[in-house]
């Protein structure tokens, strides 16, 4: 499903938290000359990761402004998916359709000490596979192992969006509401 030309995504805020015992974490978001975000990150793996999981979830506020899961939080094995590339429609697009960017990225298990990246991921309204009219998104990605049969968070990305109309957006950017 295309999502309507007459809407924009607005990123208001990317936070980060990391175990520096597993990793080194930086990240930025720029915004382009055609006002697409553009998301990288570089990775230093410090030791061995023998296995790891990526959860992720998306959640929307609802009429009274509560915020409630659009997407539950749902964990997938990324060592079972390199296995066979089937399973995670998420992982699947990312790997295969999305191209933007240049990547380094992992594609077997263990992950080995050593440098991930991405570098320019576009972050814009082909993220969306359906669309509201107005809505802010919070976006949770977290990336795990476990240790000692317990999971144990690499890294965590939160990421705040709003989508606008565009119409919509002007007046509320033209007014400061």
């Amino acid at each position: 499903m295309d999502v309507p030309n007459n809407l924009k995504l607005v990123v208001e805020k990317v936070e980060e938290t990391h175990n520096d015992y597993l990793c080194d974490f930086k990240h930025s978001l720029r915004v382009s000359d055609n006002n697409t975000y553009c998301y990288s990150y570089n990775v230093t793996i410090l030791v061995k990761l023998e296995n790891v999981y990526i959860s992720y979830s998306v959640d929307l506020p609802n009429s009274n402004g509560k915020i409630v899961p659009f997407i539950k939080k749902a964990t997938i094995d990324i060592c079972k998916f390199y296995q066979n590339h089937k399973g995670n429609k998420l992982l699947n697009w990312f790997y295969k359709k999305n191209t933007s960017g240049v990547r380094n990225l992992p594609t077997s298990c263990p992950i080995e000490p050593g440098n991930i990246s991405l570098e320019d991921l576009a972050i814009d309204e082909s993220f969306l596979a359906y669309a509201v009219a107005r809505s802010k998104l919070f976006i949770t990605i977290e990336f795990s192992t476990k240790i000692n049969g317990k999971m144990v968070i690499d890294f965590c990305i939160s990421i705040v969006m709003s989508l606008f109309k565009i119409d919509l957006m002007f007046v509320c950017l033209n007014n400061k509401v």
